[in-house]
């Protein structure tokens, strides 16, 4: 006969494991983005945009550093607004957002000054996109960025290329002249117009990335940020950016958010 436990030791045991379990985030996180993959029809409820913005290039000319100034909106899901470079489809189902041809351009959901805050506080995009004319040098689609140290660079950036290409960048150091680290996802190649789930965050110290397609997770790893980016006047002013950040300049790279959500 088999040894079974005592009922009373059971009891004791069943709320300490759940009690673990409940504590590690990213077990959390694990079970809520493996089970919700479906999306609600007709509806703005897709989209949990918190305290995001828009910051657009689009009206801008070039500043003296050589690249296109920015301006920042808030965003209104009740009054969305009706411009070329963020819109809402008739059907009140998705979110565009649309930069110009020139290299630099964009059009990107970002978290507002004030909203930064280290590697180790959670932070997570979640969106399921389609992207439209990539442009001859690709598009950055989504971002860690650093508003530290006088300056602003980004830490990890998602390079979609226009050969379908995915690529991770991770650069060495938070201002100046920097290397990068370079890598591109293998087994992915995306066709135009058909929808990728994307998952960024930012917790524990790791910047962690997850992509969805055809209904199978093709990657799920994790970053770790180079010993530069671990300085007092950089360490705590990180943010999440996503959208399009053009590095081309033939076509006007455009988005399409089926589902957007930040969490805190």
């Amino acid at each position: 006969m088999k040894n079974k436990l005592p009922l009373k030791i059971l009891l004791l045991i069943v709320p300490f494991i759940l009690a673990n379990c409940s504590a590690d985030q990213s077990l959390v996180d694990i079970t809520d983005e493996l089970t919700d993959t479906t999306l609600i029809s007709g509806s703005l409820s897709n989209f949990d945009l918190g305290d995001l913005q828009i910051e657009e290039s689009w009206y801008t000319t070039i500043n003296n550093s050589g690249t296109y100034s920015t301006t920042s909106h808030d965003i209104d899901l009740s009054n969305t607004i009706d411009e070329e470079y963020f819109y809402e489809n008739s059907a009140g189902t998705q979110l565009n957002l649309k930069c110009k041809a020139e290299n630099g351009r964009r059009a990107e959901f970002k978290e507002p000054t004030g909203g930064e805050g280290p590697l180790t506080e959670y932070r997570k995009i979640d969106f399921t996109a389609a992207y439209y004319n990539i442009p001859k040098n690709g598009v950055t689609i989504a971002q860690v960025h650093n508003r530290g140290d006088g300056g602003g660079k980004p830490l990890f950036r998602l390079e979609l290329e226009a050969n379908g290409t995915l690529k991770t960048v991770l650069r060495d150091l938070p201002n100046g002249t920097s290397t990068t680290n370079t890598n591109i996802i293998h087994n992915f190649i995306y066709d135009e117009g058909s929808s990728i789930r994307i998952i960024l965050k930012k917790y524990n110290d790791l910047i962690y990335l997850k992509i969805r397609q055809n209904n199978s997770w093709i990657i799920n790893t994790t970053f770790e940020a180079p010993d530069a980016w671990n300085e007092n006047d950089v360490k705590d002013y990180y943010y999440l950016k996503a959208g399009v950040y053009t590095e081309g300049d033939d076509v006007q790279a455009r988005v399409k958010y089926k589902k957007f959500k930040i969490s805190y």
